[in-house]
């Protein structure tokens, strides 16, 4: 209306529409509040700006498609910045502001017009809609829903911990296996386990079969493991016939721990072993499943999960 005083027009049509221009920008939010942020509804979102400052620059008899380029513009940058953690509303307004106004300026339009409209787009439009509901997320280091294909949900379940025998065990497996562990605790109703081993190096699995040979603890390997063990108990001559056979022949625990997480879970630790061996076989995320209730009677749970 300023503008309009200074130009000598009539005031009374700038006001009106000034009016008409915030009361588009307002209903626009309004129409697409609570619209999934896809980028076709962006696309919308934008063309329907843009019509609308076309419509009012005419109107006023200024040029459709530079108002129109220009409303698009400062809508299209308005949902970006929406997008941006942390950023302000005084500066997802101001970023409208700017690209109005350049945008207009740009195409053959009025700088100031262009950045009013983009103002008000900014204001009217994304600071007084589309707040998207809050996410809280407990994790260390990585973003879990990115990594689970799907989300299970359970509400108000106690918690349920997964320990570790050794501490060093935690960097060998990943936050996606033990949301996958958690799954199967959930459906037996088992609150803790202690994960007894884990990845291995050729020579942690030598101390391994070495101390299961000596414990008198059968475990059930292909021929690449009973060549190992053919050479107990030198423990030096069993870590060469590893490495003769090919550690992750020998056993999976040697596998890259980056594409196969391979878990041995002590059944000490488990309150309902019956129940947990069900929920295991159950779980589609888990590839193979070992323990006292299979056929190869393993004296641990053995469960093998993929990283997908």
């Amino acid at each position: 209306m300023m503008q309009a005083s200074f130009e000598g027009k009539s005031v009374w049509k700038a006001g009106a529409l000034s009016l008409l221009s915030s009361g588009a920008s307002y209903g626009i939010g309004e129409l697409f509040k609570g619209a999934a942020a896809t980028f076709g509804n962006e696309l919308l979102r934008a063309g329907a700006h843009g019509l609308a400052s076309g419509v009012v620059s005419a109107l006023d008899g200024g040029n459709f498609a530079s108002a129109f380029v220009s409303g698009a513009a400062a809508s299209g940058i308005g949902s970006y910045a929406k997008t941006i953690k942390g950023l302000e509303t005084w500066q997802m307004v101001s970023s409208t502001a700017a690209m109005g106004g350049v945008v207009a300026w740009a195409t053959g339009g009025d700088f100031l017009q262009g950045a009013m409209q983009g103002m008000n787009i900014g204001f009217l439009n994304h600071a007084m809609h589309d707040d998207p509901p809050s996410v809280s997320t407990q994790q260390e280091d990585q973003n879990l829903q990115n990594m689970l294909p799907e989300v299970v949900v359970i509400g108000k379940a106690p918690a349920y911990v997964v320990k570790f025998a050794n501490p060093i065990f935690a960097q060998r497996v990943s936050l996606y296996s033990i949301s996958v562990i958690k799954i199967s605790m959930a459906e037996a109703g088992v609150h803790s386990v202690t994960i007894s081993s884990t990845a291995r190096t050729p020579e942690e699995q030598v101390n391994a079969m070495y101390n299961n040979l000596k414990n008198k603890q059968t475990c059930n390997y292909a021929p690449a493991g009973r060549a190992v063990v053919s050479r107990y108990p030198d423990k030096q001559e069993m870590l060469k016939e590893v490495y003769r056979q090919g550690p992750s022949k020998v056993s999976k625990h040697c596998a890259d721990f980056r594409q196969l997480n391979v878990i041995d879970i002590a059944p000490s630790s488990v309150s309902n072993k019956a129940a947990f061996h069900r929920a295991l076989l159950n779980n589609s995320k888990i590839s193979r499943v070992l323990d006292p209730w299979t056929p190869s009677k393993d004296p641990v749970f053995h469960i093998e999960i993929p990283q997908h």
